[in-house]
């Protein structure tokens, strides 16, 4: 069993990626990307599950990581005009679910590729699970959402801080509903998910 390393793509990797580095090589861990974020890391394994993340990032994705499909995004992607070597994780991403394991279908709510790593890392006897860069829609560390570009990188036009704010609820529900089924894991930079936050770790490094 080794510990698990999920990693996002929220603006706290590039003040901490030092840091993460250091924790990442110290602690032989297994690291799981999520969407654009490899300019920083090159995961041993690489999410996908939304639809408009892969379209606008694909180039971004390292030949020398395992890449993960989820099984919605399936639907529709041509996958196979961009990768050709993929696992797919089938999920059914709903809300009316307890969140298990099927035996091939990982059942529940999760919203993001991030939560969705987290408990895809628990089937795969993660000893221990820790989370970086997942800071929130609206936490913007440093003034940046994400690890690339500056400013609110995820609005469109349409969106508005309050749609941020209601994003970040639904994601910090669906934390909360992982760790009572059982899986424990830590965020270990700045989040506005505080309950599970562990300002502690990367503060050794």
């Amino acid at each position: 069993m080794r510990d698990y390393l999920i990693i996002g793509a929220g603006s706290t990797l590039n003040e901490y990626n030092d840091k993460i580095v250091t924790f990442i090589n110290t602690n032989n861990i297994v690291t799981i990307g999520v969407n654009n974020m490899t300019h920083k890391f090159i995961p041993d394994y690489h999410l996908w599950t939304n639809t408009g993340r892969f379209e606008k990032y694909k180039d971004c994705i390292n030949n020398q990581s395992k890449i993960l499909i989820g099984s919605r995004l399936l639907k529709n992607c041509d996958i196979d005009k961009h990768i050709k070597n993929y696992e797919i994780v089938y999920y059914t991403d709903d809300p009316t679910e307890k969140i298990s394991y099927d035996g091939k279908y990982i059942r529940g709510f999760f919203r993001t590729a991030g939560c969705l790593a987290i408990y895809w890392a628990h089937l795969h006897n993660a000893k221990k699970i820790y989370v970086v860069g997942m800071d929130g829609y609206t936490l913007c560390h440093n003034g940046n959402q994400h690890c690339y570009g500056s400013g609110m990188t995820d609005f469109t036009g349409k969106e508005d801080i309050a749609y941020e704010y209601c994003k970040d609820n639904n994601i910090y529900n669906v934390l909360r509903n992982i760790d009572k089924n059982g899986v424990k894991f830590e965020i270990l930079t700045p989040t506005v998910y505080t309950e599970f936050h562990n300002d502690i770790i990367l503060g050794e490094f």
